[in-house]
């Protein structure tokens, strides 16, 4: 991978100013010092690869996003192993074992999937319960008991406009919660 001088330049900038918060992120969700730092590297190596791509104002988000999709991932993959669940490159010695472990990927993309799901799903509901109460019960109403929008009003006993109102108003201050949580700056 060629990068040019002032894509280097542009490159270790962002090094010295976020590698102490992709660290943070990447042991954050990890918990593990090796595993971190594979993370870490995977995460500065993408941002290499992208670094001619950057708007100076997205680079945090960037970076952070990287760093917490990198862990995750890291995550998945070391949950399964330590299961059992992901076949070694040993085992595709016969024909026989090359067939198991294509099958066993297929598997491993589900339940990759669903990791990701069920984690995100936790932080969500983590996040929900730092949310005021009031604001939240509307949240958990639409999203998770897929009420619609008169019955929020007949349940609250308020009107059909009030009740978008303070959906509307209580998924931003849940978005505003989560980026705080995760250190990324909102565009002014």
């Amino acid at each position: 991978m060629e990068i040019s001088d002032d894509n280097k330049e542009k490159l270790n900038e962002i090094y010295e100013k976020y590698h102490r918060l992709v660290m943070w992120i990447v042991y954050g969700i990890l918990g593990d010092q090796n595993l971190a730092e594979e993370a870490f590297q995977t995460t500065f190596y993408s941002v290499a690869k992208n670094v001619h791509k950057f708007d100076d104002s997205k680079i945090k988000s960037y970076v952070s996003v990287t760093a917490h999709n990198t862990a995750l991932k890291y995550l998945k993959k070391h949950q399964l192993i330590a299961r059992n669940e992901v076949p070694f490159p040993d085992d595709e010695n016969n024909a026989e074992g090359r067939i198991r472990y294509s099958e066993k990927s297929l598997i491993v993309d589900n339940v990759e999937d669903e990791v990701i799901k069920r984690l995100e799903k936790e932080k969500l509901h983590k996040l929900l319960k730092q949310l005021d109460n009031k604001k939240s019960v509307y949240i958990y109403d639409f999203y998770f008991d897929k009420l619609t929008i008169k019955e929020i009003a007949e349940k609250h006993n308020i009107n059909e406009d009030t009740a978008k109102k303070r959906i509307y108003r209580s998924v931003e201050d849940l978005r505003r919660l989560y980026f705080e949580k995760e250190g990324i700056r909102e565009k002014t």
